[in-house]
């Protein structure tokens, strides 16, 4: 299970890190996020949302290598923003923030558009996630 969080971790960060290193603009780059967010759950017909998320709640009564694994994918997508964000400017307290409050509003979002099978939930958190960085960078 470890095995296949860490490939499914490393797929999404991939994702992340094209997006990232191809926009210097940190609330284009989040915009470009959640819209890949979305075409992966609407092409999924509302079943592909977080690869690791259900593993994650469900591993945390269990703690062990696959709730680690979890928490170690999530911590690394964080960093990987939070350093992004300070390539753009962003002081370390600011982009750390930043981070957490965008993976905090896509996780939720996912969860929500798959239990509505509806993109809205993510549309509005781009919307809340731009908000976010222009107050930070504008």
């Amino acid at each position: 299970t470890a095995l296949a969080l860490e490939h499914s971790g490393k797929e999404m960060s991939l994702v992340f890190y094209e997006i990232l290193k191809n926009n210097k603009n940190p609330s284009k780059a989040a915009a470009l996020i959640f819209q890949a967010l979305e075409k992966r759950i609407v092409e999924s017909n509302f079943k592909k949302g977080c690869p690791i998320a259900i593993t994650a709640l469900e591993s945390t009564t269990h703690p062990g290598i696959v709730s680690e694994t979890c928490l170690k994918i999530y911590n690394e997508w964080i960093k990987g923003f939070e350093t992004y964000l300070m390539l753009c400017g962003a002081s370390l307290k600011k982009a750390n923030s930043i981070a957490v409050s965008l993976f905090s509003l896509w996780e939720g979002a996912l969860l929500l558009a798959k239990l509505q099978k509806s993109a809205e939930p993510l549309r509005l958190a781009k919307k809340t996630a731009d908000l976010l960085i222009k107050k930070e960078f504008n």
